[in-house]
Order: C-alpha cells, then sequence, then structure tokens
C-alpha cells in the first residue's frame, strides 16, 4: 500500500481531508458507544460523524459482527476504510464480514471511501476456483450450483459499490439508525 501517518496510508488522510477539511481532519478523537451492551471504541473520529479504520480492524478479527456494523453505519454518516486487500477464500470469515458492512452501508446510505489493493471489479478473486468477472463486469462462477448465495452476495457487493460512488448515491440523505 502507501506510506502511513499515525498508522493510516497517506490516501486515506487526503480523503479524509476531502471529507471534513484539512483543519477538522487533525481533531480526529476516539469515539465511544455501546452495541449490545458492549463498549466499542473508534480511535479517528470527526466530528462524531466521520469515522476511518483500517480494514484489518473492521474485518479481520471476530471484534465485529452485524450488529456492529448497524452501529457504525448508522452512527456516522462517512466511513473511510484504509488497505482494503484483494478478498480471496482464505479468510472466508473477513469476506462475510466485508460483506455485510457493505450491506449496511448501503442500506444507511453511509458514505465510503476505501484505499483498495484492487479495482471494484477485481475485489473478490477467491483463488480463481469460484468466482471470475467476464468481459460484461458481471460475476459468474465455474461451480454455479453450489455457491448460488455467495455468487449473489458477490454480484450484490460489486454492484452497490459501483452505486456508492455515484453522484445521486452521495447526495442521498444518511439514514441514522
Amino acid at each position: 500500500f502507501t506510506k502511513k501517518k499515525q498508522g493510516l496510508s497517506l490516501a486515506i488522510h487526503a480523503a479524509l481531508e476531502a471529507f471534513v477539511g484539512k483543519e477538522a481532519a487533525s481533531t480526529a478523537q476516539p469515539d465511544f458507544f455501546e452495541v449490545m451492551g458492549r463498549s466499542i471504541m473508534m480511535p479517528h473520529v470527526v466530528s462524531k460523524k466521520v469515522m476511518v479504520s483500517d480494514f484489518s480492524t473492521l474485518f479481520s478479527s471476530s471484534r465485529f459482527g452485524p450488529q456492529d456494523y448497524i452501529a457504525l453505519c448508522g452512527r456516522y454518516e462517512t466511513i473511510l476504510i484504509d488497505n482494503v486487500p484483494q478478498l480471496t477464500n482464505k479468510n472466508l470469515e473477513n469476506v462475510r464480514r466485508f460483506i455485510q458492512f457493505i450491506d449496511e452501508a448501503y442500506q444507511h446510505k453511509t458514505n465510503l471511501a476505501m484505499t483498495m489493493e484492487t479495482s471494484i471489479d477485481s475485489l473478490f478473486a477467491l483463488d480463481g476456483k469460484d468466482v471470475f468477472l467476464n468481459q460484461d463486469d458481471m460475476l459468474f462462477y465455474k461451480q454455479s450450483s453450489e455457491k448460488s448465495d455467495e455468487k449473489f452476495s458477490y454480484k450484490r457487493i460489486i454492484s452497490r459499490l459501483h452505486e456508492m460512488k455515484s453522484n445521486e448515491y452521495l447526495a442521498s440523505p444518511h439514514r441514522p439508525s
């Protein structure tokens, strides 16, 4: 990925400055809240509206689950995620958490910015065994009969990520919880 500043890439810091301004970006503070009786702390939050995290914090452990993603997307109007890798079947739990999060961000009309290792269309590369993109950027499975739910999920997430970049989506009001 790229050079780091306070544990996050310079690219995600630039995105944060674009959303809130340079002065406000330097005022990021931890934010504490509860989800189902558990205390959650997000270390980089500006004005209680914009949250910054890296992929591994949000998706690479069992620390967060569906209820947490509902709370995060309902709480923050904008979420910036740093260092999103290409998603493979080496850790399907991370893939599933990411899918749950994107679904919630989409439902809450949360603005999303990410630094990614790959393009949206190449995000899911499950060892080349299960999925691939054809020339029309449609997601297909080589073993579609066994994996229809996952096939639908990957297609849905790619479609939603493209839509979430649109001016129409970005102009939509946030839907807090």
